[in-house]
């Protein structure tokens, strides 16, 4: 998930009974959310493969959430001790260690919600999980989190001033990207509008668990409802009276549900992902099981003796570790040699290189 998710959820969760462990048990809480996405620095230092590596690795693992839980606990610790106004107690060590558990524990449990995976066993095994359940930006969790922070407890000038930063970045967000649905620019500022009016009203103040309580419930309900949403888009797909024209159309082979994905914001249509041994074909259906629109990722090429050969090339590794659902594509060069781009259809929509691609370069004698 975006890192505004992880962040709201950790403020989220300041909000229950572990917020209140130690004077900073919600500063615990909102960095351990965030904490584990320090594998990024992997695309810095060491570029894109090692990042198809590394991200989503040890560090959301079960391993990287204790070891990290330690850590960050020991160091809230250390500024709790020099902080700590003369004469207070100190505050004891699961203080600290429990709301450092749970912030970094909730990363990987979101992230697991999506198509990208999460791979909780390592360095023991490299097995990795998917959701499929959750778009990796949902504007309706930061809506979500975001709602019981804001609402649970005590109001204050800097709290205020810290929840107008956050709509307005969330709507920045939301405006100026190209990918948000014109029904989310629609809904957003009357949403936003009705918690800031909850907030003005002191709804949650005094009584702060029964806005965790029910935003508790509210996102069993949505995550529940996608699940149900999901399932219902591919039953009554099969379920209409031509599926050969509605599923297969186009699909000259065997074929299987290689994959499922929400569509951006929008919780009643979902991409699902067909696989035959030669290319990938996406059906963009709601949960009724309508067609909305359909289209052709491939071919796969992977057959190809020039992607054989690309294969064998170090910058491989990185790629056949990460991706679900494999792809290549062959540029062919005046001189005999060609460029091999290997890549993953979950995410690479266009030609050309991409995050989650490496590109082989062959000389001609290996092209041939």
């Amino acid at each position: 998930m975006d890192n505004l998710t992880h962040t709201l959820c950790g403020a989220a969760l300041a909000k229950t009974r572990l917020g209140r462990a130690s004077r900073l048990a919600p500063l615990s809480l909102v960095v351990g959310a965030n904490l584990a996405d320090v594998d990024v620095l992997s695309r810095v230092f060491a570029g894109k493969e090692a990042y198809l590596v590394h991200h989503r690795g040890i560090t959301h693992s079960l391993v990287g959430v204790v070891v990290g839980a330690l850590l960050l606990a020991a160091s809230v610790r250390w500024i709790e001790r020099r902080t700590r106004p003369a004469g207070e107690a100190a505050v004891p060590w699961r203080a600290h260690l429990l709301p450092a558990f749970v912030g970094l524990a909730s990363h990987p449990l979101l992230d697991l919600l999506n198509n990208y995976g999460v791979r909780p066993w390592l360095p023991f095994s490299s097995a990795r999980y998917f959701g499929d359940l959750v778009f990796i930006v949902d504007p309706w969790l930061w809506l979500l989190f975001g709602g019981i922070a804001a609402l649970a407890g005590a109001r204050t000038r800097l709290g205020h001033l810290f929840w107008v930063a956050v709509a307005a970045f969330s709507c920045w967000l939301a405006f100026t990207s190209d990918r948000t649905p014109n029904h989310v620019k629609n809904v957003w500022p009357f949403a936003l509008a009705l918690v800031a009016a909850l907030r003005a009203l002191q709804v949650g103040r005094e009584r702060p668990r029964r806005v965790v309580v029910a935003g508790a419930a509210l996102l069993v309900i949505y995550l529940g409802g996608l699940e149900l949403s999901a399932r219902l888009a591919w039953r009554n797909l099969l379920a209409r009276t031509k599926p050969s024209e509605q599923v297969a159309a186009g699909i000259t082979e065997p074929w299987r549900l290689a994959m499922r994905s929400p569509v951006l914001a929008d919780p009643f249509r979902w991409y699902l992902f067909l696989e035959t041994s030669e290319q990938y074909f996406v059906r963009e259906v709601d949960f009724r099981g309508r067609t909305i629109w359909t289209w052709e990722r491939g071919p796969r090429s992977l057959d190809d003796r020039r992607v054989v050969e690309a294969m064998r090339s170090p910058k491989a590794d990185s790629w056949r570790y990460f991706a679900r659902l494999p792809f290549a594509r062959i540029v062919e060069h005046e001189d005999g040699g060609a460029t091999v781009t290997l890549s993953d259809a979950r995410y690479h929509f266009a030609q050309g290189p991409y995050w989650c691609s490496v590109e082989v370069e062959l000389p001609p004698a290996a092209a041939r």
